[in-house]
């Protein structure tokens, strides 16, 4: 953030939704900054202040880290009981607070698969979102497969329409976290 000739800058980070910053212990003198110690797949609000003349003046971006533990695929096999499409449903896929991804079925169809990367081992909460008024969620059914494609989640269709959210969509049940499909040894590799 300049306004001027600064030659300092208060730095401050917080993951996204946190109360407070925590910032650096001396002034950065430098235009070019690097934070240490964060989380992979952790989405963070930093704030720069200018310090000149006894004002400071303060921007924030939001900025998220990559994966640290390895990736994998999330698939969302989708069915809708109607066949005309979702209606503006979604299951969405959230790691350590932020959207990572979501699945629906668009158009005039009746299912639709959707494979959403997310990264290994990190706390993941899947919620189901209504498309709200007209959206028909009891003709909705999707199944969650993990990294290796085992199941991990199922929806009959009609199981939904009970299923009232707000902005936040209605988290599912607790899901383990994904994985990496295990490596099996070499002599005994599917083809």
């Amino acid at each position: 953030v300049s306004v001027g000739n600064e030659s300092s800058w208060a730095v401050g980070i917080k993951p996204y939704g946190a109360s407070d910053y925590t910032y650096e212990s001396s002034p950065v003198t430098d235009t070019f900054h690097t934070f240490t110690g964060l989380a992979g797949s952790t989405q963070y609000e930093i704030v720069v202040g200018s310090l000149c003349e006894g004002d400071t003046l303060f921007a924030t971006i939001q900025a998220s880290t990559p994966c640290l533990t390895g990736t994998c695929d999330i698939t969302i096999n989708m069915t809708d009981g109607y066949g005309d499409g979702w209606s503006g449903n979604a299951v969405e896929v959230y790691q350590n607070g932020f959207l990572a991804g979501s699945a629906t079925i668009s158009g005039y169809t009746g299912s639709g698969t959707e494979t959403i990367t997310v990264c290994s081992n990190i706390p993941t909460e899947f919620r189901f979102h209504s498309g709200g008024t007209y959206s028909y969620p009891e003709e909705v059914g999707f199944t969650i497969l993990d990294g290796g494609d085992a199941e991990i989640y199922t929806a009959a269709v009609g199981s939904m329409e009970n299923v009232a959210d707000g902005t936040g969509g209605q988290p599912l049940p607790h899901l383990p976290a994904p994985r990496q499909p295990r490596r099996l040894p070499y002599r005994q590799q599917r083809t």
